[in-house]
């Protein structure tokens, strides 16, 4: 496993926040065996296969944009956005089954005046209902073997397309 990760938040400007960070998983299997897979894929040579669960990319991009309200006494705005990107992740070491890549769009906004804030929001905004997750399930014996030769794929399902308004009293 070999990777890199970053971070950079950067004040464009009094009035905008950028924050960027991204990362690369680049994995490769040396060696693994498990007989039972491999009866159930027919795969016996797992080198060189990515290690399943993770995404080998991921990024996100946020922005806000806000200020303070010149008419009102302790009060301010903002509007933040954030994009957040994985690729597709596999279901096992045999990398027969993969998600595909998921997009994320969230959207957050609001006023606040001293100790009372009003949020407005939408999370996952385009509606992306691609998996979360993935991983294979079948039924083996203790002896290694094969119980049943139908397997099954567990998956996570996304949340949908969500908005709120939301009211906070600090105290």
């Amino acid at each position: 496993l070999k990777g890199v990760e970053f971070e950079v938040a950067l004040k464009a400007s009094d009035l905008i926040t950028i924050d960027i960070a991204g990362a690369l998983n680049d994995s490769s299997i040396k060696e693994f065996k498990s007989p039972p897979l491999s009866r159930l894929t027919g795969i016996y040579d797992y080198s060189g296969k990515e290690m399943p669960y993770s995404s080998k990319y991921s990024f996100n991009i946020g922005a806000t944009i806000g200020d303070e309200i010149d008419a009102w006494e302790d009060a301010s705005w903002f509007f933040r956005t954030d994009w957040s990107y994985k690729s597709g992740v596999w279901s096992g070491q045999a990398n027969t089954t993969k998600t595909a890549a998921r997009n994320v769009v969230n959207m957050r906004a609001g006023i606040s005046k001293g100790v009372w804030s009003l949020e407005a929001f939408v999370n996952n905004a385009f509606n992306d209902t691609n998996y979360t997750s993935l991983i294979d399930q079948s039924l083996f014996d203790p002896a290694g073997f094969v119980v049943k030769e139908n397997g099954a794929l567990f998956v996570n399902l996304p949340d949908k397309r969500t908005f709120g308004l939301q009211a906070k009293v600090k105290f």
